[in-house]
């Protein structure tokens, strides 16, 4: 009671148990957990009876014993795995203070030096002792600082909590960001080498010298120089290409030489550059060496143009990694694309596979250099184009890579802003490809750099709409009709009564669907009808959804309130009236965690009753904002709202809360403005939609006059929380 109470008091966590010496032991011996917690144990009062020597003897006793090679196991398989992240929990991230403290484990497992410190080891030279004791100094102050700016316990360094965190240590958020993914980059590749270090002492077991690698031996810790790298250069590309072959990363010694390579030796690798790197990202563990070229900076010094940009931490909702780690990522899809083509299945599918992989792989690494400068493609398609000079690239392969670089956004922006059903859009994504080749090329970098940024930034419905753009564009570089006919097998009546632009938009499997549901509207007319079909085999909470209704103002409005109150994302919309009058709408939604074959029911039920209520519609919605188990929003940037009057669309950015989507279209029907078609989008807690408007047979409401009011009305809706 006297020592764990005021602990608990105080509020900290504490675990206890009461054991005698030898129910500890054998505990420990069976546990590496509890094991793991005895070698930080320090006595805390007198200990008249010599418990605590006695104690220590024993962990040594099994430090020396076959549950060592068990611990040592346990350390390196329990360990959270990945790189760098833009938001890391400080202590069990890879590379955080959990890390740190298996380097102090690992180092009592020591064979023939059980108990010992780690840095009293003399497996590390002093110039990395100390960088490594900096390194968790680092961590530690931006722990601390962030347990200050939060006032709890904490251990997530996250975004929107950076810059107060930076301030609070007296520097920059980029700057704070770099210092500690570095430091975080030095402890994780240290703890790594100390794992193969100990477990291939205590196997003692040498492998055979590799016959790719002259001047590269095998130690129990990786692999390291047989020759001094300082007066060879070229070992240090060797060693390197070895890691990606056999998987075995550089050991202590190894990644001190490698530290220590200067911008002239590197100068005299040159030559050698294009090809070594192409091999390594080919590799069968290329991902795994690139990565420590990474984490020992080695990546700055080998091609300095990359510098700038390597540690850039974008903090814009979507990116999980900086940009190096997130460049790599990229690279290794294209290299290696069994992943990208098990994600993508549609790439395949493209008339026109890309010719040659190493304008692409070299796209992939190269597409983000431009950052963190405004028109970051531009900007990176130029500093790639003097990089790839210098490496001695050839000049068709230098012309395809800046193309796809200065264009790796094109994609994804056409196919989530851009309507998809406007020849216009589809022709001017042709005439910028040029050719299929280019097509399929910059296909497979966008999905490679929606992959690698994050699951915001790639789901489901946004690759239906890139494939849906690309084999829509492929069509118009072969001259062919950009969708097939949907006349074929549809009901006469059916045919005459949708309007001419549903037969344009809509696919001829989506209107089979929709033909379904006008025979069952037709028996009863005055009511609400929905048919919803699954839209993906990969994601099943994405669905398609037809409603059919009488039409009405704000009908538009109710369904997306509808779909707020059960928990649903609207992703896209297409709206559209029948000659006689009907609402016929397309939606395409994310269902919540429920079961579908309970959700199309409840939501036709909400449906009708809001279409009869529409204000308890509003009340409920109202409700379910106030809900205590609504999770608050971060702050974000002001709401914009943006109208094109001459294209039609209205642009709209704000924080996200339930019902948004209903906020916007029910201002809009009461200003007489109706939706053609909508995108909506949510990364974080924000959201960016894009609404399509249908041109009005007046010009009434593209005048200034008439457009300020409803901007005003939407910005109110949306500052109102």
């Amino acid at each position: 009671q006297s020592i764990v109470y005021p602990l608990w008091d105080s509020g900290m966590q504490v675990d206890y148990s009461v054991r005698t010496l030898a129910e500890t032991l054998e505990l420990a011996a069976q546990d590496p957990k509890v094991l793991a917690g005895l070698l930080s144990a320090r006595p805390i009062s007198p200990d008249p009876a010599g418990l605590f020597p006695e104690l220590r003897q024993g962990v040594r006793r099994i430090l020396t014993s076959a549950a060592r090679r068990t611990f040592v196991q346990w350390i390196a398989e329990t360990s959270p795995s990945g790189y760098a992240c833009i938001e890391p929990d400080l202590k069990n991230s890879p590379g955080g203070l959990r890390h740190w403290h298996h380097l102090g484990w690992l180092a009592a497992a020591f064979p023939g030096r059980e108990g010992a410190r780690f840095l009293d080891l003399g497996v590390l030279a002093p110039d990395q002792v100390e960088a490594l004791c900096a390194a968790a100094q680092t961590i530690r102050q931006v722990r601390c600082a962030l347990h200050c700016t939060t006032q709890r316990r904490h251990d997530v360094f996250s975004a929107e909590l950076q810059d107060a965190v930076a301030h609070r240590l007296g520097t920059s958020r980029p700057a704070l960001s770099q210092r500690l993914e570095e430091a975080m980059a030095r402890i994780r590749l240290a703890r790594c080498a100390m794992v193969r270090e100990v477990l291939g002492r205590i196997e003692r077991k040498r492998r055979p010298p590799d016959r790719r690698c002259d001047g590269i031996r095998h130690t129990p810790g990786g692999l390291g120089f047989a020759e001094d790298p300082g007066a060879h250069p070229h070992l240090v590309l060797r060693l390197i290409e070895t890691a990606a072959h056999t998987g075995i990363p550089p050991n202590f010694s190894a990644q001190g030489a490698l530290l220590r390579l200067s911008a002239r030796q590197a100068a005299e690798l040159t030559p050698h550059l294009a090809v070594w790197l192409h091999d390594i990202l080919h590799a069968p563990h290329g991902e795994a060496a690139f990565a420590t070229l990474l984490d020992l900076g080695l990546l700055r010094v080998l091609f300095p143009e990359l510098a700038p940009s390597l540690s850039v931490v974008p903090l814009d909702g979507w990116h999980r990694h900086p940009v190096g780690w997130h460049s790599l990522r990229c690279a290794m899809l294209l290299a290696q694309p069994q992943e990208l083509l098990h994600a993508a299945p549609w790439l395949e599918t493209l008339p026109t596979a890309p010719k040659d992989h190493l304008p692409l792989v070299w796209a992939g690494l190269l597409h983000d250099m431009g950052k963190p400068h405004p028109r970051h493609e531009v900007r990176g398609s130029i500093l790639a184009r003097r990089l790839l000079t210098r490496l001695g690239v050839a000049k068709a392969d230098i012309a395809t890579t800046t193309f796809l670089i200065a264009e790796h956004l094109t994609l994804f922006q056409v196919a989530t802003q851009r309507d998809l059903n406007d020849p216009a859009t589809i022709h001017a994504v042709a005439h910028k490809v040029q050719t299929p080749e280019r097509l399929a090329a910059l296909a497979r970098l966008a999905v490679a750099d929606a992959m690698a940024t994050g699951p915001a930034a790639w789901s489901t419905w946004r690759s239906l709409l890139v494939e849906e753009l690309c084999t829509k564009a492929a069509r118009a570089l072969q001259g062919r009709p950009l969708r097939a006919p949907s006349r074929d097998n549809l009901p006469q009546d059916f045919l005459r009564e949708i309007p001419e632009p549903a037969r344009e938009r809509i696919s001829s499997s989506d209107l089979r669907r929709m033909a379904e549901l006008f025979a069952r509207q037709r028996s009863t007319p005055q009511i609400l009808h929905t048919l919803a079909w699954s839209v993906h085999d990969q994601d099943p909470r994405v669905w398609k959804c037809a409603v059919m209704a009488p039409d009405q103002p704000a009908l538009f409005a109710t369904l997306a309130g509808c779909f707020a109150i059960k928990g649903a994302d609207i992703l896209s919309a297409e709206i559209f009236t029948t000659r006689e009058g009907t609402a016929m709408d397309l939606f395409v939604v994310r269902l919540p965690e429920t079961d579908a074959a309970y959700f199309w029911p409840a939501f036709t039920e909400e449906a009708r009753t809001s279409l009869a209520d529409p204000h308890g519609l509003a009340t409920r919605i109202a409700a379910r904002r106030k809900s205590p188990l609504r999770r608050p929003s971060l702050p974000g940037p002001k709401p914009q709202v943006r109208l094109d009057a001459e294209k039609a669309t209205l642009v709209v950015r704000a924080s996200d809360r339930p019902g948004r989507l209903f906020d916007i279209t029910w201002e809009l029907a009461l200003h007489g403005v109706n939706v053609q078609a909508a995108k909506i989008a949510t990364h974080g807690d924000h959201i960016h939609d894009i609404f399509f408007l249908q041109q009005a047979s007046h010009a009434s409401w593209r005048l200034s006059s008439t457009l300020q009011p409803l901007l005003a009305a939407i910005l109110r809706r949306l500052q109102t929380e």
